[in-house]
């Protein structure tokens, strides 16, 4: 299976662990007497006399754990129990805080990230993803905040990155010494930015405001990072659970099932049987309407990988070396070709 190099993820765990402050008041806030800690992407795994624990340092704002919390709770309690449940301090408390920084902890899993190029696994995550969201519906948050709920914001989220990816050709025009980043960037934007123009026009012609209004109804909510990763599986394929709820959202289903999809294509050339696949195990425990495959259509159609790695460069500014942004890049845009005819297979498929 390809994943992002080795050398990659190390580069970003490094620079999210090195920024932990492991101190023995942080275990003893828990009632744990610590044996090990080994660091696993991003996070640390904590051998104690109570079990293994995981430790995860919050990327986002304080209030963010109260949803998460609630989310993980109402799957929970809705019946989904592949989740890993957030664990209180001695206090009662759901994290910790050092200065700016939030902790808190779970129960850690035992398992191996999802392989999507195994049948068996790809078809356990289609369907884990079918059951996280039947058991989604309902959910009410007492913490939630506009960022969370993205429902009927796409035409504002497409258009402002479709903005986005003209200044950042603008900043890259600019710029007296272009390194070679800046050189494919230039040399691909045009045709991306027509490509995200042209998500924006296919998405005025589904019934999108009717899809919100049913997600609004529902009352369900959005993994929003359904990665290979954040999916572990069990030796004897028994058991699954869904890590890392931090970036769920209200948005529509499709939101997560594009995703999917998505992830996949990146790993077998565009190939258009693989979506087919997807979207048919889906379908086949929870029906997927024709606006909802036309939703999913405009999703891949806009050039979502080109937009975020230009985006990271130019925008966030994030640390990475050089070759790394270099080597984005280029993975993003070697796939032109492919992509342009998965597009027009996918219309064929699914009779638009």
């Amino acid at each position: 299976m390809m994943h992002e190099p080795i050398e990659l993820i190390r580069e970003e765990e490094t620079a999210i662990l090195v920024e932990y402050m492991l101190t023995p008041d942080l275990f003893e806030a828990y009632g744990l007497k610590v044996i090990d800690i080994v660091p696993k992407r991003g996070i640390y795994r904590i051998e104690t006399d109570q079990g293994f624990k995981c430790l995860k340092k919050m990327k986002s704002g304080r209030k963010d754990i109260y949803f998460t919390h609630e989310a993980i709770e109402h799957l929970s309690q809705n019946g989904f129990n592949k989740v890993s449940r957030i664990r209180r301090t001695l206090d009662g408390d759901l994290f910790l805080t050092y200065g700016d920084d939030t902790y808190f902890m779970m129960d850690w899993i035992d398992g191996r990230e999802c392989d999507y190029e195994n049948p068996i696994e790809l078809d356990i995550a289609v369907k884990t993803l079918t059951e996280l969201h039947n058991a989604s519906k309902g959910f009410t948050s007492k913490h939630g905040d506009e960022d969370r709920n993205q429902l009927g914001k796409w035409p504002e989220l497409f258009k402002r990155r479709c903005d986005e990816l003209i200044i950042m050709k603008e900043m890259a025009e600019k710029k007296q010494k272009k390194i070679q980043f800046d050189e494919i960037f230039l040399k691909h934007a045009d045709y991306y930015y027509e490509d995200a123009l042209a998500a924006c026009e296919e998405l005025k012609g589904l019934d999108y405001e009717g899809l919100v209004k049913k997600a609004k109804d529902e009352k369900g909510f959005c993994h929003n990072d359904y990665a290979y990763h954040n999916i572990l599986i069990s030796y004897d394929h028994q058991n699954v659970a869904v890590l890392d709820f931090e970036y769920c959202i209200f948005d529509l289903r499709i939101n997560d099932i594009a995703s999917l999809v998505h992830r996949n294509l990146k790993k077998c050339f565009w190939d258009i049987d693989r979506a087919e696949y997807i979207l048919n195990r889906y379908h086949q425990w929870s029906n997927l309407s024709d606006d909802e495959l036309k939703g999913i259509y405009v999703y891949l159609k806009f050039p979502m990988d080109f937009w975020r790695i230009a985006s990271q460069f130019y925008l966030e500014n994030k640390r990475w070396r050089d070759e790394t942004y270099i080597g984005k890049i280029i993975d993003k845009s070697e796939w032109r070709d492919l992509r342009e005819d998965f597009l027009q297979d996918f219309k064929e498929m699914t009779g638009m």
